[in-house]
């Protein structure tokens, strides 16, 4: 469905600098995104914290499979640092989401350049 879209948006970087979450941490940090942000919120931080046009990711789905396709093209790009970082400047207070990011080794160098 979405996947056309995915097709024409730039991977980024051809080298990879991060290794794909496996299956049981990319289910948490979905879970936890959804559970911090709104719709509009996640779409902001697509456009705000990544530079993409939100409709890019997908349109006419739910937050759970926008997340889950934002998440795979960061995945894709070597976006995930970038966009954990984004994620914890836009909600300082979102303790589960910033315990996660430590779990998953973003917390403490999510700022730099993936």
């Amino acid at each position: 469905m979405s996947n056309k879209r995915l097709a024409n948006i730039p991977d980024g970087p051809n080298t990879r600098t991060t290794r794909p979450l496996a299956g049981r941490q990319f289910a948490a940090l979905m879970d936890a995104l959804c559970a911090t942000f709104s719709f509009e919120e996640i779409r902001s931080l697509a456009r705000e914290g990544l530079g993409i046009e939100p409709d890019d990711i997908a349109a006419g789905v739910n937050r759970r499979q926008y997340v889950f396709e934002l998440l795979v093209w960061c995945e894709r790009g070597a976006h995930m640092q970038e966009f954990v970082a984004a994620a914890l400047a836009a909600k300082p207070d979102a303790t589960e989401l910033a315990a996660l990011a430590e779990q998953l080794g973003f917390a403490g160098n999510a700022g730099t350049p993936g």
